[in-house]
């Protein structure tokens, strides 16, 4: 009698598709855009607000050299949860997610004009400190601002389904999209933390700090 020969073949599996988030490209698309824009305006600012840049950034820069590690720490700290709080009310409003678009827009423009500013005032100097002192703060708080842009756009798209229809999950959706938000603040005041203490450490690199 033949025996039937029966040989498994191993199933390959299939790569995994790597899945993108728009909501996060959206909002970098946003961030990169006020980037741009603020490194422009800032190049090409008229003659009375490069005065004013350049004497915020001196006494910015006055405050940090009097070496008040909380208020250097405040200082880079405030602007970033000020955004974040405003995200957190954009986001309970029904018709929130065009009004996100500008939380990452306004954090570029921010982002743009001083690091400009600081290379018209410094030259290579100025932008070797941007890097090497506030890029760690940026960095960690722009990469949070996005992450709860996109929470709060859920958050946004779901009341304004309510609004519309009437209808809901039924979850109690406000306690863990504060608890969220709240828990947001710790990256942010990481990277503030390590910006100080890389203030601290190489501030005597650059002469417009002594």
């Amino acid at each position: 009698m033949k025996k039937n020969i029966v040989i498994k073949a191993h199933k390959f599996k299939k790569n995994p598709i790597i899945k993108i988030d728009y909501k996060i490209l959206l909002f970098f698309t946003f961030l990169v855009s006020g980037l741009i824009i603020g490194t422009f305006i800032s190049e090409n600012d008229s003659g009375n607000t490069h005065i004013f840049l350049y004497n915020l950034i001196v006494n910015s820069i006055n405050t940090m050299s009097d070496e008040n590690i909380i208020i250097l720490f405040l200082q880079i700290f405030l602007p970033f949860i000020f955004l974040l709080t405003l995200t957190y009310i954009i986001g309970l409003c029904g018709v929130g997610i065009p009004l996100l678009l500008t939380i990452p827009y306004i954090t570029g423009n921010y982002f743009g004009i001083i690091i400009t500013q600081y290379y018209l005032n410094y030259g290579l100097s100025g932008v070797a400190c941007c890097a090497l002192i506030f890029l760690p703060a940026y960095a960690i708080a722009t990469a949070t601002l996005i992450k709860n842009c996109c929470s709060c756009y859920n958050i946004s798209g779901e009341i304004f389904y309510f609004l519309i229809t009437g209808k809901g999950e039924g979850k109690p959706i406000l306690k863990d999209y504060t608890s969220r938000s709240v828990f947001y603040i710790i990256p942010i005041a990481v990277g503030c933390c390590i910006s100080v203490v890389l203030y601290k450490l190489l501030s005597h690199l650059f002469v417009f700090f002594n």
